[in-house]
């Protein structure tokens, strides 16, 4: 039976670069998902992150020295032979001379060649281990940084040629690599779990396939840039097993070892080997996917997890990638999605006449009761039909950020807001249950027709269209006058013009943002403000009014992810600008972008409270590294800078106490106890320094 091991690196809070958000969190998802679901062996899956070990039992902090030694001790002592090795990174990666560089939490961008960990010498010995079972996987392109993204990969993917070892990298050369609020992970690892649990990849080949399809589908859906993860697999690797036989019984996915598909061609400016299989990003299925998957939206769908979806390893020949019958394929699933999509259109035509004959039918089915008392006057009916009028669905602001966005289409939209109002009426009750009269069932206070129509016209001529037509639904049949009937007939006409309008609002607000996005490289704060201001023009009570709301949720998430990225890489004023266009009528983006607001505005304090130190500063004299000390201290530990604060510190404290030691070699043996004294307490070289001053004296 194959062994499995694993090795998770994720890395936020670097000392030399701007600090990542969620590379930490992807590692740990990671490896949560390998011990927890997968079945791996907790003893044989490290995890080297940026937090305390006694807070988080087994973490290895992932400074240069551990991430080789750790990395060396599992592939030379530890990885038996035959067994799967998996190794997982996320974090910084730079390119240096043509070399690329995986960055430790130590790396310094100033020092790369010597700070960070070379990929070459990550390949060598990953060969040097003794299976060739190995899944590298590299989110090493993260946006944050410029100088992490600027060429590197390309040698990544001549080295995995060349060594043969199957490699996963989130994004192409020329790309970034993103990470978002709304997920709380990186794109890349959001995709990554999601195909394993999911859509049954238990393989390197189906595993790229999903890939390759669902990240660029959720960089759009999250108004990211493009995203296309790149893979380099040997084609004796294709079919290995990346997962135990166990977790694969778990998902249910289907596996025959006898399978093979056909090779996809390469598209990259690497020319590859014979056996080697780079799988480039094709135009994909994936845009038919939910944006993202969670076991809530996966309930039910039992085709989907055991496996037999579009990305399973048994059916990976139905991807829409160049095999030689994709031509008869493509023409197959264009004119199912033609059947599929007449169905839909022929039900809801079919749906359209039904619901705008309802009440005739009602009333031929369901004889209508008599009518109560006018001693009644049905206030508690009112209220209860007025409770559901106002009654919505739930609010996207504080629905889960990973629901999809629900479809622009007005025909559904009018459906859906039409089937809503049989639903307050008796047309739910069965045939031959008792009926209630009105009077039980509204009890006192009923309003009458004329008060509905009054309630019905005012909510017209505030251009609540939706709630006058389901006021006019309470009316009974018998009752409905020709006021009724003119009103009605104005209220639909005034709810499908509202419809219209509000589909060119919302059309006219994408818009806004496709014209940017084909003019810049890169998202444009301002034009999501932009897009939101037009968006809001939908009003309550109006069609398209849940929609406009949930667009304007994830549109000001993107502000706050755009303004993050910003910050990270130093630009504040930048960044503070781009999180006040944050609208606060998404109250927890709102709340967030607050709060980054008041921490950029102090990390920008602690920097002129840094450089009015430095400025102090005077050669040979030791009196201004005391001052400069004195500010740098005003900077508290729960404060951004606080790190670089004491790193000064310590510097300046030792620079007094060697003008010190300087002076005493000269013999000035009075002028270095003066110079030393100086050295502030509770400093790295406080000690040294109080040694020295007690060696001085016994020699006066």
């Amino acid at each position: 039976m194959t062994s499995y091991w694993a090795i998770a690196i994720g890395i936020n809070q670097y000392k030399f670069f701007q600090p990542l958000i969620y590379a930490q969190r992807d590692a740990r998802a990671m490896r949560d998902f390998w011990v927890g679901e997968a079945g791996f062996a907790p003893d044989q899956c490290l995890m080297l992150i940026d937090s305390d070990a006694k807070v988080e039992r087994g973490a290895i902090y992932p400074n240069r020295e551990n991430i080789r030694d750790y990395v060396t001790q599992l592939c030379q002592e530890q990885l038996p032979a035959g067994g799967f090795l998996w190794c997982f990174f996320s974090g910084y990666g730079m390119q240096f001379e043509g070399q690329d560089y995986l960055m430790p939490i130590d790396g310094d961008p100033e020092q790369v060649a010597t700070t960070g960990i070379a990929v070459e010498e990550v390949f060598k010995l990953l060969k040097a281990a003794p299976t060739d079972k190995i899944l590298l996987t590299l989110d090493m392109n993260r946006s944050k940084n410029a100088l992490a993204g600027e060429g590197i990969g390309e040698q990544t993917i001549a080295l995995a040629d060349t060594y043969g070892i199957a490699t996963l990298l989130s994004c192409q050369p020329e790309q970034t690599s993103h990470e978002t609020l709304a997920l709380r992970q990186g794109l890349f690892t959001a995709a990554l779990l999601e195909g394993l649990r999911y859509r049954g990849c238990i393989t390197p080949d189906s595993l790229a396939h999903y890939l390759s399809d669902r990240l660029p589908a959720l960089s759009d859906y999250h108004w990211r840039p493009k995203q296309q993860p790149l893979a380099i697999i040997p084609v004796e690797q294709r079919h290995q097993l990346i997962l135990p036989q166990q977790a694969i019984a778990k998902v249910g996915a289907d596996y025959s070892p006898d399978f093979v598909a056909s090779d996809l061609p390469t598209t990259s400016s690497i020319s590859p080997s014979q056996s080697l299989i780079i799988y480039p990003t094709q135009p994909s299925v994936a845009d038919d996917l939910d944006p993202v998957l969670t076991p809530e939206t996966l309930n039910g769908n039992a085709e989907t997890l055991n496996g037999k979806g579009t990305n399973s390893p048994a059916s990976v020949t139905s991807v829409d990638v160049a095999y030689e019958d994709v031509e008869s394929e493509s023409d197959d699933v264009f004119w199912q999605r033609v059947r599929l999509w007449g169905s839909v259109a022929v039900l809801l035509l079919f749906l359209g006449v039904l619901l705008s004959n309802w009440a005739a039918l009602r009333n031929s089915f369901f004889p209508a009761p008599e009518v109560a008392s006018e001693d009644s006057d049905g206030s508690d009916g009112i209220e209860a039909a007025t409770s559901s009028v106002n009654s919505s669905p739930a609010d996207p602001e504080t629905s889960s950020p990973l629901a999809p966005a629900p479809s622009p289409d007005a025909s559904s939209e009018g459906a859906s807001s039409f089937m809503a109002a049989p639903e307050s009426s008796d047309a739910g009750a069965l045939p031959n249950s008792e009926q209630p009269s009105p009077t039980a069932e509204n009890g006192e206070g009923q309003s009458t027709p004329p008060a509905t129509l009054g309630n019905a016209r005012a909510a017209l001529q505030n251009q609540r269209q939706e709630e006058a037509i389901a006021l006019l639904d309470q009316i009974p049949t018998e009752q409905r006058t020709e006021n009724y009937t003119q009103l009605r007939t104005e209220a639909e006409q005034a709810l499908n013009q509202a419809r219209q309008r509000n589909q060119a609002v919302l059309n006219n607000a994408r818009a806004v943002l496709s014209r940017s996005r084909a003019l810049n490289a890169t998202n444009q704060a301002s034009d999501f403000s932009q897009a939101i201001i037009i968006a809001r023009q939908v009003r309550p009570g109006q069609p398209l009014y849940q929609q406009a709301q949930q667009s304007i949720a994830t549109w000001s998430q993107v502000i706050l992810d755009l303004a993050e990225g910003r910050a990270g890489q130093g630009n504040l004023n930048s960044a503070i600008a781009a999180a006040r266009l944050v609208p606060s009528s998404s109250p927890e983006v709102y709340s967030a972008a607050q709060q980054s607001i008041a921490r950029w505005q102090q990390q920008q304090a602690n920097q002129e409270t840094l450089q009015q130190a430095r400025s102090l500063i005077r050669r040979n004299q030791a009196s201004s590294y005391n001052r400069a000390i004195t500010i740098a201290r005003q900077i508290p530990a729960n404060q951004p800078l606080h790190s670089e604060a004491q790193q000064l510190i310590g510097e300046w404290s030792q620079a007094i106490l060697d003008l010190a030691r300087s002076r005493a070699d000269r013999g000035r043996l009075n002028s270095a106890v003066q110079t030393a004294v100086l050295v502030p307490a509770n400093t790295p070289a406080h000690t040294a320094a109080q040694e020295a001053i007690a060696s001085w004296r016994s020699q006066l």
